[in-house]
C-alpha cells in the first residue's frame, strides 16, 4: 500500500513538474499540458479504490477532522465559558459598583443630614445664646440704672435730710426765741417792739410753709406711682390766684409784679401741680430780686405749647449753676437779697412736675439785670382732651 501511495506522489510530482518545465521553456505541446490534470486526476481516482486510501488515509482524515471538530467544540466550550465568565465579572463589577454606589449615596446623605442638623443645632443654639446675651445685658443695663437711681435717691436723700436738718431747725428756732421775746416785753410792758416781732414771726412762718410745701410737692415727685389728673385749666386764673398769695411779700419789698392778661388760654394739665411751678417760680424771683425790683410774667403761644416765662431784675445766676440749678445740691442754696432763706426744693419740684406734665423747663441771664424762668404746658385740644375730659365726669 505504501509503494502504491509512492508511485502515486511521483505521478503526480513528475507532471507537475514536465507542466512547470514545459512552461518555462515554451516548448511542450499544448495537448501534453492540457492532458496532465486529467491523467493526475485519473491517478488520484485509481488511488482512491485502493485499500490503502479506504483504510489508511480517510480513517486519518476523519480522525483528523474529528479531532479539528474536537478542537473547535473545545474552543467554543471555552470562549462561550469566557464569555460566561466575563458576564459574570461584569454582573459583579455592576452589582460592586451599585453597592458602592448605595453607600456612596448613604454616605452623603447621612454627612448631609448630620451637617443640616449641626447647621441648625448651631442655629438654634446660637439664637438661644444670642436671646440669653440679650437678656443678660438688658438685666445689666436695668441694674444699672437701678444702681444709678438708687445712688441718686442716697445721694439725694443725703441732702435732703442735711437741708431740712439746718433750714426747718433754723425758722423754728427763730420762732422760738420771738416767742421769747413776746413773753419777755409783754412782762415788761414793752408793747411797740412787738410789731416787729410780729412781721419777724409772720415771715418765719412763712419760710416754715414755704419750706413744708416744697418737701410735701417734692416727695410727691418722687413717687412713681404720682400720676397727673389732667383737666382744661385757665391759665390766667392760676396767675391771679399765684399774685393773691404773694402780693403781700412783694409789697414788703416794693417789688412790682406784672402780669399782661391776655386771652382766656386753656391748658391740658394738672392744675395743683401747675399752681405749684408758677409758685414756686414767683417765690423764687421775689427772694432773689432787690427792692424796687421788678418781676414779669409773660405768656407765648408756640404750636401746641403755652410758653410761661417769669422774667425778674434780681442779682441773676452764674454760668455754673445754670446747668445745675433744678438739681438739689448745696451748692445752689442760697440767700436771697434780705437774707430769705433757701432749699433748692423749690426748683426741683418744679423740674419734676413739668417733666409729669410733658412740658420742659429751663433757666437763662436776661441782658441787662436778672434771670428768666420758662416752662412750657400743653394747650387743651377738644379733638384730642375732650373725651379723656368726660370720663371722669361720668365716674362721678
Amino acid at each position: 500500500m505504501r509503494i502504491h501511495t509512492l508511485i502515486l506522489i511521483f505521478i503526480f510530482t513528475a507532471a507537475t513538474t514536465v507542466l512547470q518545465i514545459d512552461s518555462k521553456k515554451n516548448t511542450t505541446n499544448i495537448r501534453m499540458r492540457d492532458q496532465a490534470p486529467k491523467m493526475i486526476n485519473a491517478a488520484y481516482y485509481q488511488y482512491m479504490k485502493t485499500d490503502d486510501y479506504r483504510f489508511t488515509i480517510i480513517p486519518e482524515t476523519t480522525k483528523q477532522k474529528r479531532q479539528y471538530e474536537t478542537v473547535q467544540k473545545n474552543n467554543q466550550i471555552e470562549l462561550l465559558e469566557k464569555e460566561k465568565r466575563i458576564k459574570e465579572d461584569t454582573i459583579k463589577i455592576k452589582q460592586i459598583q451599585r453597592t458602592y454606589l448605595f453607600i456612596s449615596v448613604l454616605l452623603i446623605l447621612t454627612l448631609l443630614f448630620l451637617f443640616i442638623y449641626a447647621f441648625t443645632y448651631y442655629r438654634r443654639v446660637t439664637r438661644v445664646l444670642q436671646k440669653q446675651s440679650k437678656h443678660i445685658l438688658e438685666q445689666q443695663i436695668h441694674i444699672k440704672k437701678q444702681n444709678e437711681k438708687l445712688r441718686k435717691a442716697v445721694d439725694t436723700q443725703n441732702k435732703l435730710f442735711s437741708i431740712i436738718a439746718h433750714d426747718l431747725r433754723s425758722p423754728l428756732i427763730s420762732v422760738s426765741n420771738i416767742s421769747k421775746l413776746i413773753g419777755f416785753y409783754i412782762h415788761d410792758h414793752r408793747y411797740e417792739p412787738l410789731k416787729e416781732l410780729a412781721k419777724q414771726m409772720d415771715r418765719k412762718n412763712d419760710q416754715l410753709i414755704d419750706l413744708t410745701d416744697n418737701l410735701l410737692d417734692w416727695t410727691k415727685s418722687q413717687s412713681e406711682n404720682l400720676s397727673p389728673l389732667f383737666e382744661k385749666v385757665n391759665l390766667n386764673e392760676i396767675i391771679e390766684e399765684c399774685f393773691d398769695i404773694y402780693e403781700t411779700v412783694s409789697a414788703d419789698k416794693e417789688i412790682v409784679l406784672s402780669y399782661k392778661r391776655g386771652d382766656d388760654f386753656l391748658l391740658w394739665t394738672d392744675r395743683n401741680m401747675l399752681k405749684t411751678i408758677c409758685r414756686n417760680l414767683i417765690n423764687n424771683a421775689i427772694k432773689f430780686t432787690p427792692r424796687k425790683g421788678k418781676i414779669e410774667i409773660l405768656s407765648n403761644r408756640t404750636g401746641y405749647l403755652m410758653q410761661i416765662s417769669i422774667r425778674d431784675s434780681g442779682i441773676g445766676l452764674s454760668p455754673g449753676k445754670l446747668q445745675t440749678i433744678f438739681e438739689i445740691d448745696k451748692s445752689n442754696i442760697k440767700n436771697g437779697t434780705e437774707g430769705e432763706k433757701g432749699t433748692g426744693l423749690g426748683l426741683s419740684v418744679c423740674s419734676e412736675f413739668t417733666e409729669k406734665l410733658g412740658g420742659t423747663i429751663y433757666a437763662k441771664n436776661n441782658e441787662k439785670a436778672g434771670s428768666c424762668f420758662t416752662f412750657t404746658i400743653p394747650l387743651y385740644n377738644p379733638a384730642l382732651h375732650y373725651s379723656k375730659q368726660k370720663k371722669p365726669e361720668t365716674e362721678n
